[in-house]
């Protein structure tokens, strides 16, 4: 049965930035410290309170480099640190884990109307591995005001540290296998004006 919860505490974040033409590089952190009460609850019963102190630190460099070559090319490259800390009464201990990716795009528009787009992601999960996420598109673009899409490519969803830690005997199945889904589409989008 699920209870109202009374909240005491605190959640904050900070993010800080710079963005130039070729480098730009993003940090965040979030805390929260926070203790829970149930507002009511019946004589008997465990008053399912707890205290959550967690922070997640981030930061994201990236390059941005132009050059032609058959057509006109703008690639992203980058990588992203990712250090999560939980300790909660409900998990079976204090958490740390450390996540690390590399990534790399290029769109090559190797005319007006067609670009080609591809991507790829590699992820280190803690717990999980190596995990790798590629893409593949096509956009034609019959008049200035409108594309055309065709992708193609694989993604997962990391586990939250709820799903990877919490054992509730009401909660549903939470596993850590994260399976990479593969996905295929083709849109139609309005070219976005500047």
């Amino acid at each position: 049965m699920l209870r109202n919860q009374h909240l005491d505490g605190a959640v904050a974040n900070a993010r800080v930035g710079y963005e130039g033409r070729l480098f730009s590089l993003l940090a965040f952190w979030n805390g929260t410290r926070i203790k829970s009460s149930p507002e009511y609850f019946r004589t008997g019963l465990p008053s399912l309170g707890s205290n959550v102190n967690a922070d997640s630190f981030s930061v994201e460099p990236i390059f941005r480099p132009t050059f032609s070559l058959l057509g006109e090319h703008s690639m992203v490259l980058g990588a992203e640190y990712r250090h999560k800390f939980i300790d909660w009464d409900y998990l079976d201990g204090t958490h740390a884990e450390d996540y690390f990716a590399v990534f790399a795009q290029d769109s090559w528009a190797f005319n007006k109307r067609f670009t080609v787009l591809a991507s790829g992601r590699v992820d280190k999960h803690p717990l999980i591995g190596f995990l790798g996420s590629p893409r593949l598109a096509l956009i034609f673009k019959p008049s200035p005001a409108s594309a055309l899409r065709a992708s193609v490519g694989t993604a997962f969803r990391l586990p939250n540290q709820a799903e990877t830690y919490l054992e509730l005997a009401a909660s549903g199945s939470m596993s850590t296998n994260a399976k990479a889904s593969t996905t295929a589409r083709i849109d139609s989008m309005p070219e976005r004006q500047p």
